[in-house]
């Protein structure tokens, strides 16, 4: 039997390059790449809970607050 609440959960970004439709960019120095950031939460069983999209320029310890 499943719990009700998440005990535990795994936190990943991934920076990818965005067309020029995209209001906003960023640039990932780390991955050097011009565009956008896809964070996701997801807890044990692989099920999402939080996904998200910033500028490539936002941290992962940023992302996951937003």
């Amino acid at each position: 039997m499943r719990p009700d609440k998440t005990a535990c959960g795994i936190i990943d970004a991934q920076s990818v390059q965005n067309a020029d439709t995209a209001g906003e960019k960023g640039y990932d120095a780390g991955k050097k790449v011009s565009g956008i950031k896809r964070h996701i939460v997801v807890d044990t069983t692989g099920l999402p809970h939080a996904p998200g999209i910033t500028t490539a320029n936002v941290t992962d310890r940023q992302g996951r607050r937003r």
